[in-house]
């Protein structure tokens, strides 16, 4: 599990931030090979299902990370 997010740290931003592009990167050139002609495509249509949901999934978790945990719900109130 990673440690939480220090939005201080440089370091951890520069990490993120070549995460995204990667996984940004990855989804694009399945995308583009998927618009092609179907003789000219690298990938078949497993693969780019595959390759698509592993981009869109390391964004997500990314986009997890960074996004602050949930308030604590409210104390319930003491009966009178």
């Amino acid at each position: 599990m990673k440690p939480p997010f220090d939005p201080n740290d440089p370091e951890a931003w520069r990490r993120l931030l070549v995460e995204a592009r990667v996984a940004a990167d990855d989804s694009d050139a399945v995308v583009k090979d998927m618009f092609k002609k179907p003789r000219r495509r690298s990938l078949g249509r497993a693969q780019h299902k595959h390759l698509y949901r592993d981009a869109r999934k390391a964004l997500i978790q990314i986009l997890d990370y960074l996004m602050p945990p949930p308030p604590p719900p409210p104390a319930a109130a003491a009966p009178h």
